[in-house]
């Protein structure tokens, strides 16, 4: 997973999070989307979207 930063006074939330997530192995669309569907749950994802944008997104 990689993660990038950036933060811009102007925008409403000053902090916007970007995060790439790769997935191993033979997984099929909808195990892909389970997970990244976990990964949307989770804790510290939540309290960083209570004040910060996050984009998400699963490598090819």
């Amino acid at each position: 997973m990689a993660v990038s930063h950036h933060r811009s006074a102007e925008a409403t939330p000053h902090d916007s999070f970007t995060r790439v997530i790769t997935l191993a192995g033979g997984l099929d669309a909808d195990q892909r989307a389970r997970l990244l569907q976990i990964a949307e749950m989770c804790p510290v994802h939540r309290m960083l979207t209570a004040g910060s944008a996050i984009s998400t997104s699963l490598t090819p």
